[in-house]
């Protein structure tokens, strides 16, 4: 089930998410953001993360950019689904109450996107290296 590629994969992409989130809920701390709105922040930033994970893991070694979103209705229809499920709970009185969530600016919308997406780029780097390295372990035909 998990073999070498896999597991590094999983292992590099847990370690970027939490290192993402940690940072972002740190310099927000630091930065004088209350601590609700910072866990409110923090709870998109996991929401994206996974988005952006759920699409880049279509495949371990093709890039992300080369599949067509067309070839996985379903993906996108799910993925679609998680986030409008997440914007709701932003939005309805009750579900903002049991889950502590309250709406957040465009701003931090966007600028929490953009760092969801230092998830593609890393894991885009990964298996660039992954086919360089598998290519030079590779038997030579002579």
């Amino acid at each position: 089930m998990f073999n070498r590629l896999r597991l590094e994969r999983v292992l590099l992409g847990g370690l970027w998410m939490a290192l993402l989130a940690f940072t972002v809920y740190v310099l927000m701390l630091e930065a004088g953001v209350p601590v609700p709105h910072a866990r409110n922040a923090l709870m998109l930033l996991m929401v994206l993360l996974q988005n952006v994970d759920a699409f880049n893991a279509r495949s371990e070694t093709i890039s992300a950019l080369r599949i067509p979103l067309s070839r996985n209705p379903f993906l996108v229809a799910g993925v679609t689904g998680a986030l409008l499920a997440h914007v709701t709970a932003m939005h309805v009185p009750l579900l903002q109450r049991v889950l502590n969530l309250s709406p957040l600016p465009a701003s931090e919308w966007l600028t929490l996107g953009v760092v969801s997406l230092s998830l593609l780029l890393v894991m885009e780097i990964q298996k660039i290296s992954w086919q360089r390295r598998t290519r030079q372990s590779a038997p030579r035909q002579a």
